[in-house]
């Protein structure tokens, strides 16, 4: 008889492809899909098990939840009752290591698309910038002794953080005395001011008397933060 035959595991290789949105506005609160990754091996079968993103901008990294999921129906289209969550992200290094993930998926050499989204807070500075990227032989973590075909790695513009319209509402209550002697000073009204969601700026306030008492000036003050 033949002597005892190790069988092993063939290295699989994984083609990655895909792309990032082009310069759209990210809206305050809102969960946007920007990135893109279709995944297949080009025989047998390899498992995925986590995903780096690099990151850039002037979007503080804590302004921002990243999701992972994948479509479910195969058509690479973005449809979110047909997408599932795979992970979180999991923010490292400002600057890079915006996705570190770990999960268990299997790849074949049918396409598997992902979509990493993103929702910026609702205090998130309008204005500001970020940009996502996943590096060619570097993002993608398979098991061993599987690998990636090397390439360009994909990723999206610089995408814009766009101000969402804050509500802002006031609450009065009258302060009024009935009396008020002549040379002498008293609060007249106050003011609540609270937003629904991020901030606004005040620049000011208009007031009319309905009758003529002969008020010679009116201040305004600020008062501690509740």
């Amino acid at each position: 008889g033949s002597s005892l035959v190790t069988i092993t595991d063939t290295p699989d290789q994984v083609i990655a492809t895909g792309g990032g949105s082009a310069s759209i506005t990210l809206v305050q609160g809102e969960r946007t899909p920007i990135l893109r990754l279709s995944l297949r091996t080009l025989q047998g079968k390899a498992t995925f098990t986590s995903l780096t993103v690099g990151w850039s901008g002037t979007l503080p990294h804590t302004l921002m939840t990243a999701v992972l999921f994948r479509d479910t129906n195969g058509d690479g289209e973005w449809q979110p009752s047909d997408m599932t969550l795979i992970g979180f992200a999991i923010a490292g290094s400002p600057n890079y290591d915006f996705y570190a993930g770990a999960f268990s998926e299997t790849l074949t050499t049918t396409p598997t698309v992902y979509f990493v989204t993103v929702t910026p807070s609702s205090t998130a500075p309008a204005g500001s910038t970020i940009r996502l990227t996943v590096e060619s032989d570097f993002g993608l973590q398979l098991t061993s002794p599987d690998f990636e075909l090397g390439g360009s790695g994909v990723g999206t513009e610089t995408l814009v953080i766009g101000d969402q319209p804050d509500q802002l509402v006031v609450a009065a209550v009258n302060l009024a005395p009935t009396n008020l002697g002549q040379g002498l000073g008293a609060e007249l009204l106050r003011l609540t001011l609270l937003t629904d969601q991020d901030q606004v700026v005040l620049s000011q306030i208009r007031y009319s008397l309905t009758a003529n008492p002969g008020i010679s000036s009116l201040a305004l003050y600020r008062g501690g933060v509740r």
